[in-house]
């Protein structure tokens, strides 16, 4: 094998793009219901979306938001595979392990901070353009 290359396994060569989006949705599904990390976030996606609906955004600013939602679900996403592998393979307590972890919820509190503050400003900014303030 050539640097950079590697085996697929049969199975996976086998895998439906059907069974891949099961597999995808599984994970989703499976997150949101153990992780109350991920709830929270999702009922927040919900009230951004009721929000953006009430405040009448424009697209740009539609895109923005579904950005920002994304961009946290899919590192809440990561952060939650990271701890569970590191869970598997590290059942003694190490300070990497520790690092990892810290730094994946880390990941997640930026975006979420930074979601907050880029929606705030849409937010309000559609509200003065709907109310005339």
């Amino acid at each position: 094998m050539e640097r950079g290359e590697y085996e697929v396994s049969e199975e996976r060569k086998k895998t439906s793009l059907v069974d891949a989006f099961k597999y995808a949705s599984a994970g989703i599904f499976n997150t949101a219901r153990t992780e109350r990390s991920f709830k929270i976030e999702l009922a927040f996606a919900f009230l951004a979306i009721i929000a953006s609906i009430v405040l009448r955004l424009e697209p740009v600013e539609w895109g923005l938001i579904i950005i920002f939602i994304v961009m946290v679900l899919v590192l809440e996403l990561i952060n939650s595979a990271l701890e569970s592998f590191i869970d598997l393979t590290s059942p003694d307590i190490n300070p990497l392990a520790k690092y990892a972890k810290d730094a994946t919820a880390a990941a997640v509190f930026v975006a979420a901070i930074g979601a907050t503050v880029g929606g705030s400003f849409l937010f309000v900014s559609a509200g003065m353009r709907l109310w005339g303030g």
